[in-house]
């Protein structure tokens, strides 16, 4: 189970590794003037950030030789990695959500501006009736111009009777609705058009350009800007928190390097025999349901000091430094028929010897 969990667990932290060499890669190339510039500045990037998931590797391996120079410059590369990959995560973070921004706040305008001139289209037809058709007051009016009051007006303009004044009068009213007509279905067009650029905006029209922000803020009573601002900040440290220790955390429950740390750390102050806390970490697993004896044990530690060039203890001293070991990192230690044995602790099959 623990193993499966482990496997789960890296795969996830590569997950954030591969988002975060895209973030930093991405901000990297921006900052480039030419192309050079460009792969340059990107390939740093990717390289900083995979160096900072390797390097809490290396500072646990070099604390746990006691190694404190190699510790310590593996610490500073690790600090300056992070940083600047947590500036990149910034930089990408904020210029995504700008962009983002900006291109909702231009559809909620758009959005506005539409709305407004289908508005005032429909204020313009409602405010010009409802006259015939176009077609329909052209056959009127042509019909007008058939009558014999037309000829005799000289095409009305010479209505001197009664008569003559109300047919021009009509003729005149005719050629009006006539107008109104054609505005009609000119406005009715342009309401057309409008719908249908309405309508597209509208699909992709949202209340808020940045909505996450802005219910954050509603909610906490907070600026929207500064609410902005930290969900930028926490997607950064977020996804390159993730990417420089997931990979460590994830790979760091199996195996003796993992389990025997909290022995190194204290085993390592005792001056009679620091070197059993470094055999310890190197040769030494946990694993459910194991049972290590003493003898078997003193073997292989005999063998290790031998290729470490450490002098070898008598077997007491070696089962004194055995039983700190459980009361250090809680591990059951009991005696059988006299001898010594751990419980739920093996020696590793290969590796963990000087070379």
């Amino acid at each position: 189970m623990r193993t499966t969990m482990s496997l789960v667990g890296a795969t996830l932290a590569l997950g954030f590794m591969g988002a975060s060499c895209a973030m930093n890669w991405r901000y990297g190339v921006s900052l480039g003037r030419d192309e050079l510039s460009q792969w340059t500045l990107g390939g740093v990037s990717v390289v900083a950030d995979l160096f900072k998931a390797t390097a809490p590797f290396f500072i646990f391996w070099a604390c746990a030789q006691r190694n404190w120079s190699v510790a310590f410059a593996a610490s500073v590369l690790w600090t300056l990695c992070t940083a600047y990959s947590l500036t990149s995560g910034l930089g990408f973070a904020a210029v995504n959500r700008s962009d983002t921004t900006a291109a909702r706040a231009t559809i909620i305008e758009q959005h506005a501006g539409f709305a407004g001139r289908l508005r005032e289209a429909r204020q313009r037809l409602d405010a010009l009736g409802t006259p015939r058709p176009v077609d329909a007051v052209a056959a009127a009016l042509a019909g007008l111009r058939l009558d014999q009051k037309w000829q005799r007006t000289r095409q009305c303009t010479e209505a001197t009777v009664a008569e003559s004044r109300t047919f021009c009068r009509g003729y005149h009213e005719t050629e009006g609705e006539l107008a109104r007509a054609r505005a009609v279905a000119t406005v009715r067009d342009e309401i057309a058009v409008l719908e249908r650029q309405f309508e597209d905006v509208n699909a992709g029209a949202v209340n808020d350009a940045d909505p996450q922000a802005g219910i954050l803020a509603r909610l906490t009573g907070v600026r929207q800007g500064t609410v902005s601002n930290a969900l930028m900040v926490l997607l950064a440290v977020l996804v390159e928190l993730g990417s420089s220790l997931g990979l460590f955390v994830a790979l760091s429950h199996g195996g003796n390097r993992g389990g025997l740390h909290p022995l190194l750390g204290k085993l390592a102050k005792q001056k009679s025999r620091p070197d059993v806390a470094r055999y310890a970490v190197a040769r030494l697993r946990f694993r459910d349901g194991a049972d290590l004896s003493l003898d078997a044990a003193f073997d292989d530690y005999s063998l290790w000091c031998a290729r470490a060039g450490v002098g070898l203890p008598d077997q007491a001293d070696f089962a004194d430094a055995l039983k700190l070991l459980g009361e250090l990192v809680g591990i059951e230690t009991r005696e059988v028929a006299g001898t010594l044995r751990i419980a739920n602790m093996e020696i590793e099959s290969a590796g963990g010897f000087p070379d």
